[in-house]
């Protein structure tokens, strides 16, 4: 196993100085039909990745199929990268209202490098990492103009290579699809998910005007045993008791007792 993992990162790092973060996207696409390990090689080769006689030996050694071989070359997330990966897809399968495909022009609109170092810095601008963007997946291996979620997993995959703390990556991402910010939804995102829409004293339908303390106020009565003199906020109200005006002074403990 030692023989086919030396030989897994050497092919990952060759696929990554060639193609940078779109790396194992492509491999995905490529190897995704290779039924053997020589199918294996003959695909990488394709990709200009070449296996040396004596490492593919190894290969076939360990390996029994070549899906075994093609999955230890993309390779899988770990649970902390794959569940931000996870939540960028839903973002992304919100919007295409598909469950398994996503259209480019989807990733198009939602990719937000505005926070990556290099915009902050000046060396790069917000349209070129968009146009870079739409370009890794709007190429010759994606005739459709449809991402599969599996696909975005292995493009993520790749971009994963460039950040060896999960911290880091988990960030890239966060930032890449705007997750770390509160997200408003739209009146047909609340129509979709709820039966009625609650509305302001005007009339109004926004976030901001859901169950708010008006909303509570009215429900009040039956949350507990509201006493007469008091409102629904639980304020005194004209019916309460008058307070009794003040005597005075208590000065029954400053009193001194004469002997």
């Amino acid at each position: 196993m030692s023989g086919i993992s030396s030989t897994v990162a050497v092919i990952r790092e060759r696929l990554h100085e060639r193609y940078g973060d779109n790396c194992l996207r492509l491999a995905f696409l490529e190897l995704r039909q290779a039924g053997t390990p020589a199918d294996v090689r003959r695909c990488l080769a394709a990709l200009g990745v070449r296996i040396a006689d004596e490492d593919f030996a190894a290969v076939e050694a360990s390996s029994s199929s070549g899906e075994h071989f093609s999955a230890a070359i993309v390779g899988k997330l770990s649970a902390r990268r794959q569940t931000v990966v996870d939540e960028a897809w839903r973002r992304l399968k919100t919007v295409c209202g598909m469950e398994t495909a996503c259209t480019v022009g989807a990733i198009h609109a939602l990719f937000d490098p505005s926070r990556f170092q290099p915009v902050v810095t000046g060396h790069k601008t917000v349209d070129q990492y968009v146009q870079e963007m739409h370009d890794l997946f709007n190429d010759e291996s994606n005739p459709d103009g449809l991402v599969t979620r599996d696909e975005f997993a292995a493009f993520y995959a790749g971009v994963g290579i460039g950040h060896a703390q999960d911290v880091d990556f988990e960030r890239h991402v966060l930032r890449a699809w705007n997750l770390d910010k509160p997200q408003i939804a739209t009146r047909d995102e609340l129509a979709a998910t709820s039966t009625s829409v609650p509305k302001s004293k005007a009339g109004r339908e926004h976030p901001l005007y859901q169950p708010s303390s008006t909303a509570v106020g009215k429900n009040l009565d039956q949350a507990f045993d509201v006493p007469r003199s008091h409102n629904r906020a639980g304020a005194f109200t004209k019916h309460a008791p008058r307070p009794q005006a003040s005597s005075g002074l208590n000065t029954a403990s400053t009193r001194s007792k004469v002997i």
